[in-house]
């Protein structure tokens, strides 16, 4: 016991020095490569930097999102913590040049088991994130070393008081970082809540002439018990679908006519829908008059074409379920399966959706045999084709009134845009009197409802139009990127003949060589393409940048230098002097500027583009443009 409390140095180990340093500097390689995956995890959450493979619907964002990628009680995001954690463990090795005393190879036992934890619940839960898997997997390679490094021991009380004070410090920071990021959101989202709830209550309440015609005419209406699934009624055939009856789902809790009329485009995997359904089960107990259907969106490919590979897998599996159980029992079927798939987190086995289906009273081969049948399948996709003529892209979804409510993440928000409603004694209507914008006239809302902004935008004196035009399009885009090209083609286009409106275009280059916020580089040659624009620029003025931006966008594949040395001199540049200007610092300067200006402009994806300072946050339908719509919208007086 004596010995394996003092210091222990490599050589009285029959360690040899070299030895030595290489179990510390491979220690180090560990702990660092846990440091950059979490902090690639923790940049995506705090200054939504965009990594490769995660984003809405990934498997990173549903880890995050799940129950395991928040502190409980906190809800503080599980890789700031172990940013935090491996911090102060590499400090702490550091201090102690990799030996480390028994209270802290304690706690690296203790953070295995955690590692294995997690690695557990990601491949049972279907969302292996691959930055947290290189994490665990750096995490057990540091155990390994210091069981196998019996040297690596020290009863120093230096590197324990090392990692304590260096977590505490790096948890404090990212502590107040995140709250900041929270509070931000919050605000974010209860100002997209107000908006909605005004524009819900404004379209539904008429003239009062006319709520008290329609509300002698419809007579009284008989409030549904909210006691259990059993008590909900339609007055729906089975198997009918919305479209006979307005903008509804096929079930419905409560009456289907109604003040409150609700509509949620659905998936049983999503961590959103989860929050909603709880809150909406709780609304429905309080207000058993108000009407709530869904609809079906999984974001499994296997049935929605619109879905992201790797996304939510199985959900296709839950929606179908719960179709099936409509069609054999009716609304209260639906209902029932419906909570039975969310109370049990849209996963399962057939097996186990077997013995539910007995449990309901189903015959199990019957409900297996209608679970699979083409029906339910063309049930779902029905939805999802309709979710997707609406514009819907994620879940989940909710339509009040045929009016889409935003900023359902606020606190209680639903809840409290219902309350608001309910007070205003609207009339009782049904779903026909509910129509939802298309898809573009919503593509075009969100950039009519968007707030003007004070844009960052270097004046380089290169802008097409006047100065003084009525509409201003500033776009930052990548030279290299397809749908760059795309949006600079419709806005060439929509500006021929125009003499009112004037259009900016700044690089924002994918690639880290002359962009500090691209963290891979996904066009070669991203950069030399817009240092050569920027170049044609200096040498030539506007009228040398436009043409050079133009066969930029053009020739996107055979870029390079030769290219661009013949292509400069029909353009009327010395293609030499060019080649040189590309090379000068002045030059990259004002093209990394115009990359730091988008990010100060909120750019996550290239092409941003801006309307008389509006962000447009959306212009991709499926593989189908909407820009051009919203730019004559915006000529038409916006």
């Amino acid at each position: 016991m004596a010995n394996r409390d003092r210091d222990v140095s490599p050589a009285s180990m029959g360690q040899s020095a070299p030895a030595g340093r290489a179990v510390f500097v491979a220690g180090i390689v560990f702990l660092a490569t846990c440091i950059a995956m979490s902090l690639m995890l923790a940049l995506e959450h705090l200054a939504g930097i965009r990594l490769p493979g995660c984003g809405a619907g990934s498997p990173c964002a549903e880890a995050s999102a799940s129950v395991w990628g928040k502190v409980p009680y906190l809800g503080w995001p599980v890789s700031l913590l172990g940013l935090a954690y491996f911090l102060g463990l590499i400090a702490a090795w550091v201090a102690s040049r990799g030996r480390l005393p028994v209270a802290l190879r304690v706690l690296v036992r203790l953070g295995l088991l955690a590692s294995v934890g997690f690695v557990v619940v990601m491949f049972q839960g279907g969302y292996v994130c691959p930055y947290c898997l290189v994490t665990h997997i750096a995490n057990f390679a540091f155990w390994a070393l210091i069981e196998l490094a019996t040297h690596a021991r020290t009863t120093s009380r230096r590197p324990v008081t090392t990692f304590f004070a260096t977590f505490v410090l790096a948890t404090a920071i990212l502590g107040v970082v995140d709250y900041r990021w929270r509070r931000a959101a919050r605000a974010v989202a209860e100002r997209q809540m107000q908006e909605s709830g005004a524009a819900i209550l404004a379209a539904a309440k008429p003239p009062e002439a006319e709520v008290q015609a329609t509300n002698a005419d419809a007579g009284p209406t008989t409030p549904v018990s909210a006691a259990s699934a059993s008590a909900v009624t339609s007055s729906a055939p089975v198997g009918t679908t919305s479209a006979a009856r307005g903008f509804t789902g096929r079930y419905h809790l409560g009456p289907e006519e109604a003040a409150v009329r609700i509509v949620v485009f659905n998936d049983y995997l999503c961590n959103g829908c989860h929050l909603i359904e709880l809150e909406l089960r709780q609304l429905f107990e309080q207000h058993p008059d108000i009407s709530i259907s869904v609809k079906q969106w999984p974001g499994d490919v296997a049935c929605n074409s619109y879905g992201v590979e790797g996304k939510h897998v199985n959900a296709c599996a839950g929606a179908r379920a719960a179709e099936a159980a409509g069609l054999l029992h009716g609304n209260n079927g639906f209902w029932q399966m419906h909570f039975w798939l969310f109370d049990h987190n849209g996963r399962f086995t057939t097996e186990e959706l077997r013995a539910a289906a007995q449990e309901f009273g189903y015959d199990p081969d019957e409900a297996e045999r209608v679970w699979q049948s083409d029906q339910t399948l063309q049930l779902v996709r029905a939805d999802i084709e309709e979710g997707f003529a609406l514009g819907v892209r994620s879940t989940p979804a909710i339509y009040i009134n045929g009016i889409e409510f935003k900023g359902w993440s606020a606190p209680l928000a639903l809840t409290r845009v219902v309350d608001k409603l309910l007070e205003a004694n609207l009339p009782r209507w049904t779903a026909a009197h509910d129509r939802p914008l298309s898809a573009v006239e919503s593509y075009i809302a969100d950039w009519r409802n968007a707030r003007v902004r004070d844009l960052p935008v270097p004046d380089r004196g290169w802008s097409w139009g006047p100065s003084d035009a009525r509409l201003k399009i500033v776009v930052w885009g990548d030279y290299q990127q397809p749908n760059t090209a795309l949006v600079d083609g419709i806005i060439r286009e929509f500006l021929a003949g125009r003499t009112d409106a004037q259009y900016a275009f700044h690089a924002y280059p994918l690639s880290p060589q002359c962009n500090a916020a691209a963290k891979e580089e996904e066009y070669p040659f991203a950069c030399r393409a817009a240092l050569a624009a920027y170049a044609a620029g200096r040498l030539g003025g506007s009228n040398a940048y436009w043409k050079m931006h133009d066969w930029l966008l053009k020739n996107q594949p055979p870029f390079s230098d030769e290219t661009l040395r013949a292509a400069a001199a029909d353009m009327g540049l010395d293609p030499a002097a060019l080649l040189a200007a590309m090379e000068d610092p002045a030059t990259m300067t004002g093209v990394t500027e115009d990359a730091a200006a988008g990010q100060q402009a909120g750019l996550q994806h290239a092409p941003l583009m801006f309307i008389n300072s509006k962000v447009i946050p959306r212009w991709l339908h499926g593989d189908k443009p909407m820009l051009r719509p919203i730019l004559d919208a915006a000529a038409a007086g916006g």
